[in-house]
């Protein structure tokens, strides 16, 4: 027993000199709980337990892990107390005391911090800094505060819940957002001090103690505060207040206000503005806000300088000061700083009253604007942006300074603008306006002496009620000067001849006088009359009128009518109403409007707009009427519209446009003209029967209905720059009933003079006059055919454009018919009916023009003449077996093939029907390919039963052999698949597949080759002709291994499937040295060199290289053929630079060149036509209809050839 006594007195002395060195050696410890438990548990600490002077205790965020209570069973004392800890954590028990020995204590809660909770008494006896993160969620001191140190709180949210009555120290708030809560107090008598240096501190408790407030701090009182020392900062009072509520020691600041302030104040002296009184708002929404009362009295401490009262107001309401601002109490210069101020009460101050920009003064009190005399020592200046208003009864102010304020009131006032002003009011009594600089006028009644010598600027009320009536009854006008009187809104009434230039930007000038002959410009708004009951008085506009601005209005009245007797321009539109006389020259370059009323013109209008005449429901109907000999009117680019049964009618037969729209009911005229550069649209131009002229420029008639009832026709009086378009828009069209007379006309760059545009079935039944040589008719109807009944007569007809245009009767002109000339889209004519071109004396069809024979009618007889040569550059004739037909024969004349890829074409839609093309010879240039295309439902084409379809040329015989080609230039497509054709005794037919070798090997010049599967040559090889046809489109590989491939007919097909050659040469062997490379089911890669070849004699042959056929052929090495490369259709590619660098000529006639490679391909000369080259060098470029250049370089030049665009 005697033992253990003795361990524990060994235990206590130990721990003794633990403490002991602990307070000369401060420890630093991290709190390891994972909750809450007893401070003095070893366990829940890395480090000693921390309760001696200098001591820092840390709490990390994760520790503990939930909110936690931590017990203090014993008094201690810390250095540093540090809460990072994302959980509430609670301080409860015991004292601590902060004591960091020779330093600075601290209470810091860190960074995203739970709240943290002291209700343990603290005790400071030295210096405690209470540091709260921004984003923290605060600290809450519930227990009370004793010792005579200073506690500095800076950071976010402090709350002092607890009365501390023993605290005799110094606390300053230096930033963030501090509370003293309900309950809590900050100690009593003259030994602690409360100082606030910086955020904001909030008291929910009375305070007792004076609390000084400095610059850049703020306090917001929610119970009474009395005493406040202000010194540079703001007290916010939230209560209403009775007693003392400054120090006499204050030294400027803030005192806002969100209730009555009902005792009295002293301000501290200032000169500069440093004290403040506002009268702030409650955050509540109406109508449960009220102003706040000023009814203690307000004075300021003497001074040496004058003192200057700042009143202010934020919020819904404002400020009433219903207590007198005297001289006698200290008040000298009165200051509107802030929001609205309304002065109920006498004033004797002799010193000025401002109201600063954003401010608004209210004065109803007959003296409640000060001592104004004269001077601007005691003078009440408005600056820019503040707001003046005073009431009827208020006397008069003698000096009233605008330095860019608003001046609302009436009375004798005398006002001077300085720089700019506002006035807002009636000065009938004779009060003096003055001053230089610029005057906005939104209301008002001037009557009394005007002398201002700036710029005077009506403006109206843009944001109330009243629109804003400013009414001049002065002899004396604005007051002279030169600057021009602006109206921007409002109504400006002149019942005096003004002195003043006016200029009418927006709003309403209206005349009240006989003449009127000053300056006067409109760039907006209405100048109008005043009508005079009982009385006709018209209102002479004696001086030229400019007007350059849009939307202007001129509007007479029946008892007022506005004349106009000078000259009247207007740059922009220009509305009319009601009764208007133009005496002088009218000059409109917009658009001008007639909407009520009559206008009479006296001299022509110069219409660069639009004519737009409507009716206005309850109105008479407007009209136009000319009373000056036949003058036309004339409409430069605009539109002449009518609306409401209004009617333009004139004394000339010629309505003339430049440009614009014409939706008019149209009274005597005999002639609509078009004329000069300009789309002139027409939607309507009823109730005559007028003839539409066209000589320069574009006319679009929107349907048939839009020329009228009674027709004049349509005539183009230019061959070149004149273009008439039809147009429709459903599926229910009227028809067209126009006779045309295109005269000879191509439209601009020969893209046609008629443009046939349908959206719906549409019919055009006039007659059309192409002219004695011939016009270009234009169709753009891809989904509708534009159909032609009336006779068509006169020289050459060609068509362009994309679309259908459809022939149902016979055409008389005798000139040649020419189907895709200038290359532009796929124009297609269609003859079904009784069309016939019996008169033609050529046609020709260029690339992907097409001609289309439908014999849908119990007529068997010939559409085409049987002596008209047939050219084909790439075009397609085709016919058609109607339904009615059994059997359709169509003889032709001599049929030429010029360039390009051509087709030939038989439909039969029903089984039982058959259909012949009989030429009276087939003639072919070099280059130029076919394919007959056989579309029969049940028969073959060449075939001898009487359901198949022939195409026949009275020139060629029979194939003595039945593998003897008709060339390699002649290809024909049925049943899906396309092959070579021959010729036997039924026309054109198919190369016999059984005939056609499945391999090279052991081929000869005589042998068809057409392969399914790829090949390797192990020697030199020869073919007649090499097609491809793999199943399921598959490629077809050919490996020469350095070896030559003849193609001795020069026919490469295409059918079904790829084809890639490479590793040797490849020439062909026919006698014109061309190679045709035909891809319809394929693409080709030919990665062998393509070379020339030889004649019998042993001469060189240049070898000339044809592409037809949507695919696209990829040419690898640099090939040394010498003849041209011609590509019908679809792409040629390389990326070697060298490819076609020895082809004399590489023409792109339909398809298009491509690069494939970063550098120039190089060609000796290029042509393109209806397609594309991209990335070529070549010395020698010519570009035609419809062609495509990207990229290109040279040395040489760039020439464009053909008629059409490119």
């Amino acid at each position: 027993m005697a033992a253990k006594r003795r361990s524990a007195r060994m235990m206590v002395v130990l721990l003794s000199c633990l403490l002991s060195t602990r307070s000369l050696n401060a420890q630093s410890s991290t709190w390891v709980g994972v909750g809450g438990g007893d401070w003095f548990d070893a366990s829940k600490w890395i480090g000693p337990i921390p309760s001696q002077p200098g001591d820092a205790a840390t709490f990390i965020r994760t520790l503990p892990r939930s909110a936690a209570n931590v017990q203090l069973a014993e008094s201690l004392a810390l250095g540093q107390l540090s809460v990072q800890t994302i959980a509430p954590l609670s301080l409860i028990g015991e004292a601590i005391t902060f004591d960091n020995i020779d330093e600075s204590a601290s209470l810091t809660v860190q960074a995203g911090a739970g709240k943290l909770t002291v209700s343990n008494p603290m005790q400071v006896p030295g210096q405690l800094a209470v540091q709260v993160a921004a984003d923290a969620a605060g600290l809450e001191l519930r227990g009370p505060l004793s010792g005579a140190g200073t506690i500095r709180f800076t950071g976010g949210d402090i709350s002092l819940a607890a009365d501390s009555p023993e605290w005799r120290g110094t606390i300053d708030f230096q930033a963030g957002q501090a509370r003293i809560a309900t309950g809590g107090a900050l100690g009593v008598g003259i030994q602690s001090t409360r100082v606030v240096s910086g955020g904001t501190l909030t008291l929910d408790a009375p305070i007792n103690v004076p609390i000084e407030i400095r610059e850049g701090a703020r306090v917001v009182a929610n119970q009474n505060v009395a005493n406040a020392v202000l010194a540079g900062g703001s007290l916010v009072v939230n209560v209403d207040t009775s007693g003392s509520l400054l120090d006499a020691s204050s030294s400027g600041g803030t005192v806002e206000l969100n209730a009555n302030l009902t005792a009295d104040i002293l301000l501290p002296a200032s000169s500069s503005g440093t004290s403040l009184l506002v009268a702030v708002k409650q955050n509540v929404p109406a109508p449960n806000y009220a102003e706040r009362m000023v009814t203690g009295r307000v004075a300021m401490a003497p001074s040496t300088s004058p003192n200057h009262l700042r009143l202010g107001s934020s919020g819904f309401a404002g400020m009433v000061v219903q207590t007198p601002l005297l001289k006698s109490r200290g008040i000298e210069n009165v200051d509107i700083v802030s929001g609205e101020v309304r002065i109920d009460a006498s004033t004797d101050y002799v010193g000025q009253t401002i109201v600063a920009s954003g401010a608004k003064l209210v004065v109803q009190h007959p003296f409640g604007l000060g001592t104004n005399r004269g001077t601007e020592a005691d003078a009440t200046i408005v600056e820019s942006g503040g707001w003046l208003s005073v009431g009827s009864s208020v006397a008069p102010a003698e000096m009233i300074i605008l330095a860019g304020g608003r001046f609302t009131g009436a009375g004798r006032h005398d006002i001077t603008i300085r720089g700019s002003g506002i006035i807002d009011g009636n000065f009938n009594n004779p009060g003096r306006i003055s001053g230089e600089g610029e005057l906005a006028i939104l209301d008002g009644e001037l009557a009394g002496p005007v002398d201002f010598r700036g710029q005077i600027l009506v403006t109206g009320r843009s944001s109330e009620q009243s629109p804003g009536i400013v009414q001049v009854n002065t002899p004396t006008g604005f007051g002279g000067g030169a600057q021009p009187v602006v109206v921007l809104g409002g109504h400006l009434r002149m019942h005096a001849q003004p002195t003043n230039p006016i200029h009418l930007e927006s709003g309403v000038v209206e005349l009240d006088l006989p003449h009127y002959e000053g300056e006067l410009r409109v760039r907006g708004g209405s100048l109008a009359t005043t009508p005079v009951s009982n009385v006709y008085r018209p209102v002479n506009v004696d001086s030229v009128l400019m007007i350059d601005g849009t939307d202007v209005q001129l509007r007479g009245h029946a008892s007022a009518p506005l004349v106009l007797n000078g000259s009247v321009t207007s740059t922009h539109d220009l509305e009319l109403q009601h009764d208007v006389t133009v005496n002088g020259q009218l000059t409109v370059q917009g658009n001008l409007r007639v909407t009520q009323g009559a206008v009479d013109f006296y001299s022509q209008p110069d219409l660069t707009g639009s004519l737009i005449v409507s009716k206005v429901i309850g109105v008479g109907g407007a009209a136009i009427v000319h009373q000056d000999m036949r003058l036309p009117i004339v409409i430069r680019n605009g539109s002449l519209e009518t609306a409401g049964g209004a009617v333009v009618s004139s004394a000339s037969p010629t309505l003339k446009f430049f440009g614009g729209y014409l939706n008019a009911a149209l009274g005597d005229t005999d002639v609509v003209e078009k004329s000069r550069e300009g789309e002139l649209t027409i939607a309507g131009m009823g109730g005559t029967s007028a003839e539409l002229i066209v000589r320069e420029g574009i006319v679009s008639v929107e349907q048939a209905s839009a020329l009228g009832d009674q027709r004049g026709g349509i005539t183009i009086a230019s061959p070149k720059n004149a273009l008439v378009q039809l147009k429709s828009s459903s599926a229910d069209n009227p028809p067209y009933q126009d006779s045309i007379r295109l005269g000879n006309s191509s439209g601009y760059n020969r893209q046609g003079s008629l443009l046939l545009a349908a959206g719906g079935p549409t019919e055009l039944q006039g007659d059309i006059d192409l002219g004695d040589v011939g016009s270009i008719v234009r169709v753009e109807s891809r989904t509708w055919p534009f159909t032609m009944s009336g006779t068509i007569s006169g020289g050459d007809f060609s068509l362009v454009g994309e679309g259908t245009l459809q022939l149902t009767a016979p055409a008389l002109y005798e000139g040649a018919t020419v189907i895709g000339e200038t290359v532009l889209g796929s124009p297609r004519l269609l003859m079904s009916g009784d069309a016939r071109l019996e008169r033609t004396s050529r046609i020709e069809l260029a690339q992907r023009g097409s001609l289309l024979l439908d014999k849908d009618s119990t007529v068997a007889s010939d559409m085409l003449p049987d002596n008209a040569p047939l050219y084909l550059a790439g075009g397609e004739l085709g016919l058609r077996v109607g339904s009615i037909l059994a059997a359709a024969h169509e003889h032709l004349g001599p049929l030429e093939l010029q360039s390009g890829a051509s087709a030939l074409t038989i439909e039969s839609p029903l089984a039982a029907q058959a259909g012949t093309l009989e030429f009276a010879e087939l003639r072919r240039e070099p280059g130029a390919s076919v394919i007959f295309n056989d579309q029969q439902q049940a028969g073959r084409l060449g075939g001898s039963g009487p359901l198949d379809g022939r195409i026949l040329f009275n020139n060629l015989s029979a194939s003595t052999s039945p593998t003897e080609i008709m060339g390699s230039w002649a290809l024909i497509a049925t049943g899906g698949e396309i092959d070579f054709a021959t010729y036997g005794e039924q026309g054109v037919r198919r190369l016999d597949v059984s005939l056609q070798s499945p391999t090279l090997k052991q081929a000869d010049a005589a042998t068809h080759v057409r392969l399914a599967a790829g090949e390797t040559v192990t020697a030199d090889a020869v073919v007649g002709t090499l097609a491809i046809d793999a199943p399921n489109f598959t490629g077809v590989p050919i490996e020469l291994n350095g070896h030559q491939l003849t193609i001795a007919e020069g026919g490469l097909l295409s059918s079904r499937g790829g084809l890639s050659i490479s590793g040797g040469q490849l020439k062909t062997g026919d006698v014109n040295g061309e190679l045709f490379v035909h891809l319809y089911g394929g693409d080709a890669v030919i990665d062998a060199t393509i070379v020339d070849g030889t004649t019998t004699g042993g001469a060189i042959q240049p070898l000339q290289l044809i592409k037809s056929g949507p695919g696209r052929l990829a040419l690898g090495q640099a090939n040394t053929f010498t003849g041209v490369t011609t590509i019908s259709q679809g792409t040629v590619a390389t990326a070697n630079p060298l490819a076609l660098a020895a082809s004399s000529h590489v023409d792109v006639d339909g398809g298009n060149l491509i690069n494939d490679g970063p550098t120039p391909l190089q060609v000796k000369r290029l042509s393109v036509t209806a397609g594309v080259a991209t990335g070529v060098n070549s010395p020698q470029i010519e570009l035609r209809n419809d062609g495509a250049l990207t990229n290109v370089t040279g040395d040489g030049a760039i020439v464009k050839t053909g008629a059409g665009s490119a």
